[in-house]
């Protein structure tokens, strides 16, 4: 721990691990990761919002495999968590 708080690394994750996407992807349990307020949040622990992803998806940016159901949106967790982890990998 240091002065910022808690590190990802203090939680057991760290992004540099080439397997990192895929420990998320199973610890979230589900095959799918909602487009939502509540479930972005908590899958990103708060770092990203809905809204956050929206934007990235409408730049291009955002995870891939987006699968619409209405007007509902989610993504496989596994692409989902290998997009979240490439976002935290940037400096």
């Amino acid at each position: 721990m240091n002065n910022q708080g808690t590190s990802v690394t203090d939680l057991g994750f760290d992004p540099a691990d080439p397997k990192a996407a895929e420990k998320l992807a199973a610890r979230w349990g589900k095959p799918l990761v909602l487009r939502d307020k509540a479930e972005i949040k908590e899958a990103t622990c708060g770092l990203f919002s809905a809204k956050t992803c929206a934007n990235r998806d409408c730049a291009g940016t955002g995870p891939k495999g987006k699968v619409r159901v209405g007007k509902r949106v989610a993504y496989p967790a596994l692409d989902f968590f290998a997009w979240f982890v490439a976002q935290m990998n940037r400096e």
